[in-house]
């Protein structure tokens, strides 16, 4: 018989380049699902054998309340060799409200917020700025494998019930957030006071020690803006006041605030003593706050410095009431003393002071009236 001949199989087609374009209006971009898409995008793609490139203008993204704009987008899907997961990288140009971006950043997909709630409360204002995002093109893809970035400036801004339960309002601030923190910064007014505050979140895992929220603020307010605030010293304070905050909270649950106040610009007096500082004589406040959630539970460390005087003490206080303040060895007006006042069992009940030490002068107390008698 006659043998037949052997051949190979046909090999697979592969390419040697590859190049087009595709044009499309209407559609929908969809990115880390189940995040909810950018919709009615006008999109031009081109693509080769390494990558597809898209450019979008237009779209809505959506959660719930009013759209956010997607002005522009870049997304670049990159085909990687054999064996290593293919890339996508994403940009998105973006302006709207500035609670529908909060929500964007809290969303369960992002995993941002799992383990604390989102900072502030954001009742009004709009913003302009970019999302950054790029990820493996995997069909089981974790946060830990997605890298994202925003920024964004913000105006008109309302914080609901940022402090003491008043609303910081006309604010402007500026977001940068990635996976494993956000930042926020800017000025806005409490109460009829202008203030700057700062704050920083950490994502990232840790052990209990860990710092896991910064904040910080500066303001300078009339002694009767802060008594609006609940701040009240009465006669004792009055006049321009600067004040800065520093706050750290740690991820076993302590926060503490360093408060320190700058009198330099006010008026203070003690008449019972016959005490006074003008204003323009150097003067200074600080104390430690010590939180449990949003209540104070004692100021530590409370210092009180101006001429004549030098207080020393601490306050402590439950469900955001002062019950003790505890004074340790002080002086003013030649006075020297320490002891402490209790409050009443319930509020609007007299206090219970206690004073001891060595000195009580009463010179400047005695000679005040006499002063006052003298004619003209």
């Amino acid at each position: 018989g006659r043998a037949r001949a052997r051949t190979r199989p046909p090999s697979p087609l592969r390419p040697a380049a590859l190049e087009g374009e595709v044009a499309a209006t209407g559609a929908s971009v969809h990115f880390l699902r189940p995040m909810p898409p950018v919709t009615g995008v006008a999109a031009r793609a081109r693509f080769t054998k390494e990558e597809v490139s898209v450019a979008t203008t237009g779209g809505l993204l959506s959660l719930g309340g009013p759209a956010i704009q997607a002005r522009e987008a870049a997304l670049r899907f990159l085909f990687r060799p054999e064996g290593e997961p293919d890339l996508a990288e994403m940009s998105f140009q973006l302006a709207g409200p500035l609670a529908e971006l909060a929500a964007a950043l809290r969303h369960p997909r992002l995993g941002l917020f799992e383990r604390r709630p989102f900072p502030v409360e954001v009742a009004a204002g709009g913003f302009e700025g970019r999302l950054l995002l790029g990820f493996p093109l995997l069909d089981r893809l974790s946060m830990d494998e997605v890298r994202l970035r925003a920024e964004a400036r913000a105006q008109g801004v309302r914080l609901s019930r940022l402090l003491f339960e008043r609303d910081l309002e006309e604010a402007q601030m500026e977001v940068r957030a990635d996976a494993e923190q956000l930042r926020l910064a800017g000025t806005g007014m409490l109460a009829g006071i202008a203030a700057r505050y700062g704050v920083e979140l950490d994502f990232r895992p840790g052990p209990a020690t860990q710092v896991v929220f910064r904040h910080s603020a500066s303001l300078r307010a009339e002694a009767q803006q802060l008594a609006a605030l609940g701040l009240d010293a009465g006669e004792l304070l009055r006049g321009p006041i600067g004040i800065e905050t520093r706050g750290e909270q740690r991820r076993g649950g302590q926060h503490q605030v360093a408060i320190r106040a700058d009198l330099r610009a006010a008026a203070m007096a003690f008449p019972p003593l016959g005490w006074a500082k003008a204003p323009g004589v150097a003067a200074s406040a600080e104390a430690s706050l010590r939180l449990a959630g949003e209540q104070v539970t004692s100021l530590e460390t409370v210092r009180i410095e101006a001429p004549d005087l030098a207080l020393r003490g601490r306050i402590a206080a439950r469900a955001g009431r002062i019950e003790r303040v505890e004074l340790q060895e002080s002086t003013l007006a030649g006075t020297r003393f320490a002891g402490d006042a209790r409050a009443g069992a319930r509020p609007g009940e007299p206090w219970a002071v206690t004073l001891r030490g060595p000195v009580l002068d009463l010179r400047a107390a005695m000679a005040a009236p006499r002063e006052a008698e003298r004619p003209p």
